[in-house]
């Protein structure tokens, strides 16, 4: 598995200490709870129903056995001995204290872990198949391919603050177990006709109130355009998704809007501008990567062993769990072993400090001191001896880890629901516990065959719900929990939506109705095709409320507000990291005023940049150079060719959480080579302050009341980073190699 070095762990480090100077900011009283909040997201902090909740990254699921024994030592230190594996892979604890999360992240990092972007408006955690590197029925390994991308997502200076969430998932399997048409961005390993490595492109996939599935944009992209091709999706996306209403901000609902095809032209526009650049990923970069994932010292052993085959026949318990949780391996004599957390009588994803303990010492007996977290919740041993599954099976059974129903009715996803989660409609770890007693009988399980279901709370789908054969969603009716069954959902390579099969039950009905769907599938056959229900209606139907194409989203379709002139309230600007006068005055519209009405003071001015297309000879006709300002979601398109009229262009920030001008500002340095002063206005906090000088921003006049000298701290956060940026050229990736 990859291992940092020197530069990982530094940036690592940094960050823990940038998080822990916002936590004491927040408890000096100098960043408010709506400024963390944001903040403390993209570190996984969450508050919950009962308190906060950390998320702790796990990298497309793999761990070591000191990782997870870290695991254990930080639930048995901070929180209640349990930790909750989710569908991303990663960990939550439930139970952490607000003030030691600090500590807890600075624990993270002394093994190689961390917190950073589990949440929040960002890249999250990078996802793939649990059997990556053994299966076989891979392609290749896409492991190298998830780390790449890992540390090019890795506080990206351009996609800090994203219009929503953003989820990406890598498969390299004939079979897609990283449910990868389900996600933002899905990234397919494939072979083109000239037997060369790439990846197929699909976008615009994702759950939550909105089911889509994923559509492909592109059919082949070569592997070493592949962060370029990336950085094109997320700024069409970054600069067009919607931004005034959360449940419409997903990349799916742009794509929608736009139609795939123009969607797909203009990522193929943006990446005209990038192809072939600083960031086209190297053969010696991916090499580098790809070592950390060569294959462990396996014993060459023939491809049956007597030992395991007796142990089959003469223990019928052990046959039984072999059958569900032994896996086929691409190296001989070799089998992948999945331990279930999905025991009777405990919640589905929770493990005990003890189980990661116990895990961890099988790992390191059996598995070369390595396991992964699958998005099913459960934990895998990758590269055990057929011979030692027997010896495997009876630790794991003596701790509660060796539930036989693998991929059966019981192998439920669920997330933690109303018990713990303030967005939840409804308790989920109930109902899961109450179907797991309606079917305690495994001959029955294993005579209803393969079955997924899961449980979700809410509609954000935590669980899955929409892709599992059946699924139970948590509503709320009138104040009283209720759920709804949709049936029909698949994943895989044929990943489906399922359709809700009618009004919703309560709770102490969900098991019976389950049972009822069962009873009318009597055999294999007829069950497949009553579950391969499909939603053939389109969940994204035209209405009033849909989002408008590129160019002319709901903000733009009004004219901009009048607001009276007046000058800037700011004294004082950070620029080239100093602190100077500020002599400038920004020109803004109120009231009924326009800018065809407006009257220039003297001095020098930043003008709006609808007034400097109105009234362009009449500005120049002053005989000072002027200044102009864009808001947010205005095109620096619309002024390229009169960038050179410019002292300084300032980007306003509505909110310090809109990430647009990020993208602006690289456009002027970058494709449009403007050379003069770049200020962010508007809502700018000393967070912002070292993104936006990597993205080209030179001068930062900050809110209002906000302490400027403490703000020039946050120029310096990161003493090295992933990316290639205005700031620095040339990606971590090219330096290393150089």
């Amino acid at each position: 598995m990859y291992r940092y070095d020197s530069i990982d762990q530094k940036i690592i480090d940094e960050r823990v200490a940038q998080y822990r100077g916002q936590i004491d900011r927040h408890r000096a009283g100098t960043l408010s709870e709506d400024e963390l909040r944001p903040l403390r997201l993209q570190n996984g902090l969450y508050i919950q129903r009962h308190g906060p909740m950390l998320r702790i990254a796990i990298p497309y699921g793999m761990l070591s056995s000191a990782q997870l024994r870290k695991l254990a030592e930080i639930s048995r230190r901070y929180d209640r001995s349990v930790g909750h594996f989710t569908t991303r892979q990663n960990m939550q604890l439930n139970w952490p204290k607000f003030e030691e999360t600090p500590e807890i992240l600075g624990e993270l990092a002394s093994v190689e872990m961390h917190a950073a972007q589990t949440s929040g408006n960002c890249i999250r955690n990078i996802t793939t198949d649990q059997f990556a590197g053994i299966a076989p029925d891979e392609l290749t390994d896409p492991r190298p391919y998830c780390e790449v991308l890992r540390q090019w997502s890795t506080f990206h200076p351009e996609f800090a603050f994203l219009p929503r969430k953003f989820k990406i998932a890598v498969n390299a399997a004939r079979e897609d177990r990283a449910v990868i048409r389900a996600h933002d961005v899905g990234l397919e390993i494939v072979n083109n006709d000239a037997g060369e490595i790439g990846v197929r492109v699909f976008v615009g996939g994702g759950l939550g109130r909105t089911p889509v599935i994923g559509k492909v944009i592109r059919e082949f992209l070569p592997r070493k355009h592949l962060l370029s091709y990336l950085d094109a999706v997320l700024r069409v996306y970054n600069r067009y998704g919607r931004r005034d209403n959360m449940y419409k901000a997903r990349i799916k609902i742009l794509v929608n809007a736009l139609g795939v095809e123009e969607f797909t032209r203009q990522v193929e526009a943006e990446w005209s501008h990038l192809k072939d650049g600083a960031t086209t990923l190297t053969d010696a970069e991916f090499e580098r990567v790809a070592r950390h994932f060569t294959a462990p010292e396996y014993e060459h052993l023939p491809q049956d062993d007597f030992s395991y085959a007796a142990h089959l026949k003469e223990d019928k318990a052990f046959a039984s769990w072999a059958k569900r949780c032994a896996h086929a391996h691409k190296v001989p004599g070799y089998a992948a072993v999945t331990l279930s957390l999905k025991a009777p009588g405990f919640a589905p994803g929770d493990i005990s400090d003890l189980q990661m303990e116990v895990i961890a010492d099988l790992a390191d007996r059996f598995s070369f001191g390595e396991l992964r977290v699958t998005h099913e919740q459960n934990v895998v041993l990758s590269d055990i001896r057929k011979r030692d599954l027997h010896e495997i099976w009876k630790i794991s059974r003596a701790n509660g880890l060796a539930t036989p129903n693998i991929g059966l009715l019981t192998d439920m996803i669920c997330c933690p629901g109303g018990d713990l989660c303030a967005l939840a409609n409804a308790r989920s770890v109930p109902i899961a516990e109450a179907i797991q007693s309606k079917f305690d009988d495994l001959d029955y399980l294993y005579d209803i065959g393969d079955i997924s279901l899961n449980i979700s709370g809410c509609m954000n789908s935590c669980g899955h719900h929409h892709v599992a054969n059946i699924g139970v969603l948590g509503v709320d009716k009138n104040g009283e929990e209720w759920y709804q069954i949709t049936v029909g959902g698949q994943q895989g390579n044929a990943t489906a939506i399922g359709k809700v099969i009618g009004p919703s039950f309560y709770a102490d009905e969900v098991p019976l109705v389950i049972a009822a769907l069962i009873t009318v599938l009597p055999n294999n056959a007829r069950r497949a095709s009553v579950l391969s229900i499909r939603c053939n209606a389109s969940v994204l139907s035209p209405s009033s409320s849909a989002p408008t194409p590129v160019g002319t989203s709901a903000s733009r379709q009004k004219r901009m507000p009048a607001k009276i002139l007046r000058k800037s309230s700011m004294p004082k600007i950070i620029k080239n990291g100093q602190i100077i006068d500020d002599d400038w005055q920004i020109l803004k519209l109120d009231g009924e005023q326009t800018a065809a009405s407006l009257a220039w003071p003297d001095g020098n001015i930043m003008v709006p940049m609808t007034a400097w297309l109105e009234r362009k000879a009449e500005i120049l006709s002053r005989g000072k150079r002027p200044g102009v300002w864009l808001d947010s979601h205005e095109d620096v398109e619309a002024i390229a060719g009169d960038l050179e009229h410019f002292v300084v262009i300032g980007l306003n920030f509505p909110k310090f959480t809109d990430g647009r001008a990020y993208s602006t500002a690289r456009l002027l340095r970058e494709r449009y080579a403007y050379r003069g002063e770049i200020r962010a206005i508007g809502d700018v906090l000393q967070d912002q302050l070292f993104y936006m000088k990597r993205c080209g921003i030179d001068a930062f006049a900050l809110r209002e009341g906000k302490d400027i000298e403490a703000a020039l701290s946050g120029l310096r956060v990161f003493s090295e980073t992933y990316q290639a940026a205005v700031d620095q050229p040339q990606p971590l990736f090219r330096r290393r190699t150089a």
